[in-house]
């Protein structure tokens, strides 16, 4: 699969489209991308390896170190695949195609950056309106203002995309049982309340939001409020809790800057970074007989 091609492919359709307010092909567009998610917050999977990516933020060079892996890794992509970074629109894409292309191989949760709220601030309604609104608009005089053209797709993808990705998945490999989402868990979460999640285009339910938000800190008993303003900061009792309830033994999320890969709490939790536009060095995750730090 030539994934560079195949992103640029999507875009030239997708600003046909948009140019000629196909609506036809528009839709097309939007369910072939989407038809593989899983539709639904909580879901299982088994898998010999795992591969964990964390968040990319429009890393296109990261995300196509990782479909290298496809073949011999299962990869589990954590959330937060645009804003920060200058390919957002790109990785996104080329995440729902190799999504499309691998629907037993590839994996895509939602992050806290999977909220058009948060897009508007951080890039990707920007990188819209660059790469496909303003182009159609030049073609199509009747297109007045692009920045609202740019709008209206962020709330499709919204509603056509983040709205059906997993947020909570628990991965069985040939040695762990591992629990992965893109901030923590909540206090009381099990799988029963995960799959009972709302699937919403703009997450606002409380549970949602601390799942999508939330970050761990030695030395903290009971969860705490979070800096960040949404979300909680969560301590070694809520993961050893979360792990009992799913029958897991490993958590793994994203969500922070880190050098790639972080362990606390005694190797319970792993956090994955895997974005090259914060000046780190990015990595994955591997999980197999042992979790292993892998160069992005």
């Amino acid at each position: 699969m030539n994934l560079e091609k195949n992103i640029e492919n999507a875009k030239r359709e997708l600003r046909y489209a948009l140019t000629w307010n196909d609506e036809t092909l528009y839709n097309v567009i939007f369910n072939t991308l989407k038809e593989k998610l899983e539709a639904k917050p909580y879901i299982e999977v088994k898998a010999s390896e795992a591969l964990f990516v964390g968040d990319l933020h429009g890393d296109l060079e990261t995300l196509l170190s990782a479909a290298k892996h496809i073949g011999k890794r299962t990869l589990i992509f954590l959330g937060d695949y645009a804003d920060r970074g200058p390919d957002g629109l790109e990785v996104l894409l080329g995440a729902l195609l190799l999504k499309a292309a691998y629907p037993r191989k590839v994996y895509l949760l939602r992050g806290n950056h999977e909220d058009p709220n948060v897009n508007a601030r951080y890039g990707l309604l920007d990188e819209l309106e660059e790469k496909l609104a303003k182009p159609a608009a030049k073609l199509n005089p009747q297109i007045k203002e692009p920045w609202e053209l740019a709008d209206k797709i962020l709330g499709d993808i919204a509603k056509e995309v983040y709205a059906h990705m997993p947020v909570v998945v628990l991965v069985q490999t040939s040695h762990h049982r591992v629990l992965a989402l893109h901030g923590g868990p909540t206090q009381d979460l099990t799988p029963q309340k995960a799959a009972q999640l709302p699937m919403q285009p703009t997450p606002t339910d409380e549970a949602l939001v601390d799942i999508l938000w939330s970050d761990p800190r030695e030395g903290v008993e009971e969860p705490l409020p979070s800096y960040r303003g949404a979300g909680k900061i969560y301590g070694q009792k809520t993961v050893e809790k979360a792990l009992k309830n799913f029958g897991a033994d490993i958590l793994v999320r994203a969500h922070e800057k880190t050098e790639g890969v972080a362990e606390i709490f005694q190797g319970k939790l792993y956090t994955v970074f895997s974005s090259r536009h914060y000046k780190i060095t990015p990595a994955f995750l591997a999980i197999n007989k042992k979790p292993q730090k892998i160069p992005a």
